[in-house]
């Protein structure tokens, strides 16, 4: 027979279905709780979800708001176990918003097999970017503190560096402040 186990219900829909509180806000006390309250650095406290092989499905932990929308996040065991974040409720491997590669770590945003550490499929918006730009191409626009047109130009700009503040710098590799360009040399 289908055994169900209902907990505020009489009529589970799966194996165990909680029915929390209609009028109760609190986490701690409205839904399912794992707590340990042991007090040594090792006293851990953990919610698993576990498949059987490396031939078995996925394990997902799902969210869903009932006919709006839902997202889901797991281990897709058919696509070299890579943990993905995707807009479906039921379904890591369509709509994947988000990827880290098992092997490597690296992380796809749009992306499901990302290149590098960061790898994204879309127009990044920032307030401001760190480190150096060694090897940047198609560097694009740098328009955050005055006018630092495009720097494209360079193919392979080994001395970008970074802009932090130019004022005016359209060819300038290496702008430290306002008006001053301690590198100049893109060709």
């Amino acid at each position: 027979t289908d055994k169900k186990f209902g907990i505020g219900t009489s009529t589970p829909d799966a194996v165990l279905t909680v029915v929390a509180s209609t009028t109760d806000n609190n986490p701690a006390s409205n839904g399912i709780r794992v707590v340990n309250f042991g007090t040594n650095s090792d006293d851990n406290a953990y919610l698993a979800v576990h498949t059987n092989s490396a031939i078995g499905g996925d394990p997902v932990v799902s969210w869903d708001i009932n006919g709006v929308a839902g997202w889901c996040a797991g281990i897709d065991n058919s696509d070299s176990d890579k943990f993905k974040i995707s807009s479906n409720w039921n379904d890591l491997a369509n709509n994947t918003r988000i990827t880290i590669q098992h092997s490597n770590g690296f992380i796809g945003i749009g992306k499901t097999n990302p290149d590098t550490a960061l790898d994204v499929n879309g127009t990044i918006t920032a307030t401001s970017f760190s480190g150096t730009a060694t090897n940047a191409t198609n560097a694009g626009y740098a328009t955050s503190a005055g006018t630092a047109n495009y720097a494209n130009s360079a193919g392979s700009a080994t001395s970008a560096g970074y802009a932090t503040s130019a004022g005016s710098a359209t060819s300038a590799g290496y702008a430290t402040s306002a008006g001053s360009a301690n590198y100049a040399d893109i060709s």
